[in-house]
């Protein structure tokens, strides 16, 4: 049993190493974890990282079983190159333990963390909330890694014998890896709806989805928030607080519009114009209410402007299909879903996009696989899978249909002209 004065002594030193720290802390003592939190962040990504956690503390133990006088320091690296120290504390009943984490051991693409996401039974919404929270945790290399396991040893165990370093590399292509089933990530709140508007916004500021982010707003659910997205800098002032998340969301929204279609000078014209306007806020409230501005302004000028020549049938199947790109949606799907026939929206759909929907959907996943297929760490089966297709010949004839050519020869030709231009 931990004795109180024991885990009170540990939770200050925490308290007092956070201070200097550019990670989180947690303490596991007694079958309880108390977190530091330097970082915030959602529950969907306090999810990932506790799941990861767990894995570590019991790997921890189990070389302390087989070596139990050894002062070791877990290197974990997760599937998704996020790197964990965690370092324990005493002995026996009384051990506890401490993790420094988590930072990035290795940067990856926002289309290689899409993938990882997708072998872990992932949602989207989950992978977009990662991907920006990857934005604000610290890089540490190998040796920077070392100075840290170093700190945190000579810090909570320095009564201890010289610390070891252990590394657990846990890549998404290890044989046998345990993965997270899709019943444990709804157990742990992966997909709730308060998160889902957050997950969603960027996707549907690019989309021109005005009803998402004005039902999201006026909705009993809890408003649209960033802060899980941002680093907390001014703990002691809450309205500069509020204007670094109203920066940071004017930011995100204004990419998201420039990648919808809009005129970029138009955007950056926007952007200029809110920044101004957080500047001159003298209230949280006003604050929270300029985040939600921001996002139905940009949202309704990639509307207005981008997809100005569509009706609004048309921009909502474009809509749905762009926030099912990863699934097998169809044009019996989008009609369903629009409450219109099958034969009226196919014929407006061509009528006013030059397509037919089912190939405007094909050529939206084909071009959206374009940076994996790229990437070639990814076969075609999978990156098939991943966009929804039931086999990979069905994602080459899409592909072929849209290229003209294979995934293959495609991959070829960017190698030989990746190579021409080289040697020019």
């Amino acid at each position: 049993m931990v004795k109180s004065e024991t885990i009170a002594a540990l939770k200050l030193r925490c308290e007092n190493l956070l201070l200097l720290s550019p990670c989180n802390l947690y303490l596991s003592a007694g079958g309880e974890t108390t977190p530091f939190f330097r970082l915030q962040m959602s529950s969907v990504v306090s999810a990932v990282i506790e799941t990861a956690r767990k894995k570590q503390v019991h790997a921890l133990e189990r070389q302390l079983r087989e070596t139990p006088q050894a002062n070791t320091v877990l290197l974990w690296i997760d599937p998704f190159r996020l790197g964990y120290l965690t370092l324990a504390v005493g002995g026996g009943d009384a051990r506890c333990f401490v993790t420094f984490g988590p930072f990035v051991a290795e940067r990856i693409s926002a289309d290689e963390l899409r993938y990882v996401g997708y072998k872990m039974k992932l949602g989207s919404d989950a992978c977009l909330l990662l991907e920006t929270f990857f934005g604000i945790l610290p890089t540490f290399d190998k040796a920077e890694r070392d100075r840290a396991a170093a700190v945190l040893s000579a810090y909570f165990a320095s009564d201890s014998p010289a610390f070891a370093l252990s590394v657990e590399d846990h890549p998404i292509e290890q044989p046998g890896e345990e993965t997270l089933s899709e019943a444990e990530f709804e157990q742990r709140s992966f997909v709730t709806e308060n998160y889902a508007i957050e997950a969603k916004l960027l996707s549907a500021v690019e989309y021109g989805d005005i009803e998402y982010i004005r039902e999201s707003f006026g909705s009993n659910m809890r408003s649209f928030s960033l802060q899980s997205m941002v680093h907390s800098r001014y703990p002691n002032d809450p309205l500069r607080e509020m204007k670094n998340l109203a920066i940071t969301g004017n930011s995100i929204c204004l990419r998201a519009a420039i990648k919808g279609g809009l005129n970029s000078s138009l955007a950056h014209n926007m952007s200029r114009a809110f920044a101004i306007r957080v500047e001159q806020m003298t209230s949280r409230e006003s604050i929270t209410d300029l985040i939600r501005e921001i996002s139905l302004r940009y949202t309704q000028a990639v509307r207005e402007y981008a997809l100005t020549n569509c009706s609004e049938l048309i921009v909502n199947a474009v809509i749905l299909v762009h926030r099912n790109i990863s699934s097998s949606i169809s044009l019996a799907d989008i009609a369903r879903q629009l409450h219109v026939s099958r034969e009226h929206l196919s014929r407006r759909f061509r009528q006013e996009m030059g397509t037919t929907l089912t190939d405007y959907v094909h050529r939206s996943k084909v071009r959206e696989s374009l940076p994996l297929l790229a990437s070639r760490k990814y076969d075609v089966a999978r990156i098939a899978f991943l966009f929804g297709y039931s086999s990979p010949s069905h994602y080459t004839k899409a592909f072929i249909r849209q290229m003209g050519l294979s995934p293959k020869q495609w991959q070829q030709k960017q190698g030989s002209e990746h190579a021409a231009t080289e040697e020019l």
